[in-house]
């Protein structure tokens, strides 16, 4: 859990919830820091309880209170069944207690005068924040997402965080079901914004690719709103069209007449030179050895497009992206490249939807060596998920001389010639040790399959 010290005053909280639903809380009271985890309560924090699907924060209060908490935010509907417990008891009542922390969080981000940066899209919203922060961090303090603190939780915590020691706040927005990106956008109220691609996302609720933009591009809506500007990425047959119904925006893409054209070309071992032309004739080119593929490289194409409107210099994003190398996290990684003996392991275990396996399956393609493609199922959907998982088959048995499957989904299709399906993992690391060839290796699926464990499977022998 990230820590905050954001401060309310008494006052703030009749501002925000109206004084008929603030309790035995006076005006001056001052309260630092706003936590959702009794177990990490400091004293003098804002006690906000949300409800899981195992146990409902509003049991918890008592023991928050115990623990230091000042105040605590209070379900209505439990308050009125346990109004005895709390009549001395500093509470705000609220009808949702998520909703509660947003407000907050709204108020708080309200105080700051800051570039605020919305990533949102399919895929490679993460890599895009990682290589924009990464360039801007050379002379800004960067507020970033941590982890995947992306919903309508973590963004509120996010923005917990600022502080007057931030210069620019870069925050990924993701969504898995209509509404959450209207949401969040409105929370957010950034000052710019980037989708980085619409894709097949979470079709158990978003149902096809129109429902997917239809919610994805709300973050448009919003910017337009506020006068405030649009990234549009022109590669994306979908995102293309807001070129010409958006006013206020910076247009990037490989053909020529953006305000941002970029090309890419690959060396031997795939790491891609990206030459960059603007309207304003900020021309130039760099080498990037710790990437590979051109689904990375259009990801740092955004990265660039925001960090020269931002007003970042030429010479320091260059130096940057030299310098840059994606980051590990808890064994799983985006398009990480490790090597492993004899073995080239492309980890891009984090996630999976069918675009962003399909691209991996496309960087694998451009391997001249023996390919294996090991993939575990896409998650939430929904009805297209068996077509989802076949179409992925036989694009990755077309490019892969062996193709392993893993999880319940892909274990209902019928194998195609190359193709195995594994229940256990450890199985899928002795078959891969078994291979003497020097081999290419895919590591991908969605992040409940847990693939990583192939990788450390595969390093530990």
């Amino acid at each position: 859990m990230i820590e905050n010290k954001a401060q309310f005053s008494g006052f703030e909280l009749k501002l925000i919830f109206k004084s008929q639903n603030v309790i035995n809380i006076e005006d001056d009271l001052t309260l630092t820091g706003v936590s959702i985890d009794t177990r990490q309560i400091e004293n003098g924090n804002l006690f906000v309880p949300l409800k899981g699907e195992n146990l409902d924060g509003n049991t918890l209060i008592q023991d928050a209170f115990e623990k230091g908490a000042l105040v605590s935010l209070i379900d209505k509907k439990y308050y009125e069944n346990h109004k005895s417990k709390f009549e001395k008891r500093p509470v705000v009542i609220v009808e949702d207690t998520l909703k509660g922390i947003g407000l907050l969080a709204n108020f708080h981000r309200k105080r700051f005068d800051l570039p605020v940066v919305a990533i949102g899209g399919s895929n490679g919203k993460t890599t895009t924040k990682e290589i924009l922060s990464h360039i801007l961090s050379v002379d800004n303090i960067v507020l970033k997402t941590y982890k995947n603190y992306n919903n309508q939780l973590g963004v509120p915590l996010m923005l917990f965080c600022l502080d007057e020691s931030y210069e620019v706040a870069i925050l990924e927005i993701g969504t898995n079901e209509p509404g959450e990106i209207a949401y969040l956008s409105e929370l957010l109220e950034p000052t710019h914004g980037i989708i980085t691609n619409i894709g097949k996302e979470h079709l158990e609720k978003l149902i096809d690719i129109v429902g997917v933009e239809m919610e994805e591009t709300f973050l448009f809506g919003h910017l337009r709103k506020f006068n405030k500007k649009s990234f549009i990425n022109y590669d994306d047959k979908v995102l293309r069209k807001y070129a010409n119904l958006l006013e206020t925006k910076y247009v990037f893409g490989q053909e020529e007449g953006m305000h941002l054209t970029y090309k890419v070309t690959l060396d031997e071992e795939l790491h891609p030179t990206i030459t960059i032309k603007t309207y304003d004739e900020k021309n130039f080119e760099v080498e990037m050895k710790g990437i590979v593929g051109k689904i990375q490289a259009y990801n740092v194409a955004a990265a660039i497009a925001l960090a020269i409107e931002l007003g970042e210099e030429i010479d320091i994003i260059k130096k940057a992206l030299a310098d840059y190398e994606p980051e590990s996290s808890h064994g799983y990684g985006r398009m990480l490249v490790e090597k492993i003996g004899n073995k080239t392991i492309i980890n891009d275990c984090y996630n999976a939807n069918p675009n962003s396996v399909s691209v991996a399956l496309d960087t694998l393609s451009l391997y001249n060596n023996y390919k294996i493609a090991v993939l575990g199922d896409m998650l939430e959907l929904g009805e297209n998920t068996l077509e989802e998982h076949k179409e992925i088959l036989e694009k990755a048995s077309n490019i892969a001389d062996e193709v392993y499957l893993f999880g319940d989904i892909y274990s209902q299709l019928e194998p195609i010639n190359n193709s195995i399906h594994f229940t256990d993992k450890n199985e899928i690391v002795k078959a891969i040790l078994k291979t003497e060839n020097s081999a290419s290796i895919l590591v991908k699926g969605s992040r409940g399959m847990k693939l990583e464990e192939v990788i450390s499977g595969l390093k530990s022998n």
